[in-house]
């Protein structure tokens, strides 16, 4: 049976919740759900391009926002030793959910990676994932 991406996005977000609630300050949020004005460590887990073929292929990403931190100067910069640190754990995300459900196979799209984020004074750690599912 094909599953939808929000079925998808919620297998992800019971896999890795109570790892992510364990490693970040913030909380936990599925797609469109991360108040905007929020400056919490919090993580956003999204699925996108799920097709619906009998092995079914799609992408996955983790984002995890961290606050960005003064430079002594009073210049806000990109909190380097945290994103650092969260973007090694990129291989145990892969593991976990695989070792949650024999029907998926994930495995990382690209390399991890941080960027500016739209929403405030904060970066994000970007967690590209892609899977394969055996629909059969």
């Amino acid at each position: 049976m094909i599953k939808s991406e929000e079925q998808i996005e919620l297998f992800i977000f019971e896999a890795l919740k109570d790892f992510l609630e364990d490693t970040i300050t913030g909380k936990v949020y599925r797609s469109e759900c991360r108040p905007l004005d929020s400056t919490g460590e919090d993580a956003v887990i999204s699925v996108s391009a799920a097709d619906a073929e009998q092995i079914q292929r799609g992408m996955a990403k983790v984002n995890i926002y961290v606050n960005d931190t003064d430079n002594g100067t009073g210049s806000l910069v990109p909190s380097k030793g945290k994103t650092t640190a969260l973007s090694t754990m990129d291989a145990y995300i892969v593991e976990i959910l695989n070792s949650k459900d024999a029907e998926y196979n994930w495995r990382l799209e690209k390399a991890t990676r941080t960027m500016k984020s739209q929403y405030g004074n904060q970066h994000f750690v970007s967690v590209s994932l892609e899977f394969k599912r055996t629909t059969f």
